[in-house]
């Protein structure tokens, strides 16, 4: 709120509802702004903002369905505007029509929404059939971690996972489902570097992004997918 209330008024008006939504998004997808109007590096893909109840497909959806309704243009007549005085020297072909010039007046154009709000359809739809999938980035940054618990086997096992986990602030039991989620194909009482990832993605997602522990005892579809691969 600080950052996005700039100058302070305790107000949000809808540039600055903008910039508060950017950071959040951001922050979820672990990025830094190149620059103060936080903007990205050319290329980079970011996922939508994910707020927990909100259907942000069916918001985009909705939008489209029902565009803003314009203003229609007033009607100039042709005897309400006065006929341009041109000198008799001027040639006849720059003497045009009054309603042919009012004709090719420029129109004006919509003004274009900022460029954090186009996001494309494919982003919109992972997160919202999926608000547990993990970035490439948050993948590296957990696997970046694991060569300091791993035994020299390459594998953490309880006691190791313990000592970090532990950290979260999480209750033992959830932790333990933590464990048992993502400890699997098969089941060996171990986690190797895909494994490690998704327990640490877990944890994040219910102490960080506010989500309920997945539920009927299996690992979301996208996490699923990433410990087959």
């Amino acid at each position: 709120w600080s950052m996005a209330d700039q100058p302070p008024s305790n107000i949000l008006d809808k540039p600055k509802f903008y910039v508060a939504v950017r950071l959040i998004q951001l922050f979820q997808n672990g990025k830094r702004p190149n620059d103060a109007q936080l903007h990205l590096g050319e290329g980079v893909v970011v996922r939508p903002p994910y707020f927990d109840g909100i259907n942000l497909q069916q918001i985009q959806q909705q939008q489209v369905a029902q565009p803003p309704q314009m203003q229609p243009s007033p009607t100039i007549q042709p005897q309400q505007v006065a006929s341009p005085q041109l000198s008799p020297m001027q040639p006849a072909m720059q003497r045009q029509p009054v309603m042919q010039q009012q004709q090719q007046q420029p129109q004006p154009t919509q003004l274009q929404q900022p460029q954090f709000q186009l996001q494309s359809q494919q982003q919109n739809q992972l997160v919202a059939q999926d608000p547990y999938s993990m970035t490439p980035t948050e993948q590296s940054r957990y696997e970046s971690l694991f060569a300091s618990y791993a035994s020299q086997d390459g594998f953490v096992y309880g006691a190791q996972a313990v000592e970090l986990f532990s950290k979260s602030g999480m209750e033992r039991d959830a932790l333990r489902e933590v464990w048992n989620l993502s400890d699997g194909d098969p089941v060996d009482n171990r986690l190797d570097k895909v494994e490690f990832a998704i327990a640490m993605h877990l944890i994040v997602c219910v102490t960080k992004k506010g989500l309920p522990m997945p539920s009927g005892g299996a690992l979301p579809g996208t996490l699923a997918r990433v410990r087959r691969e």
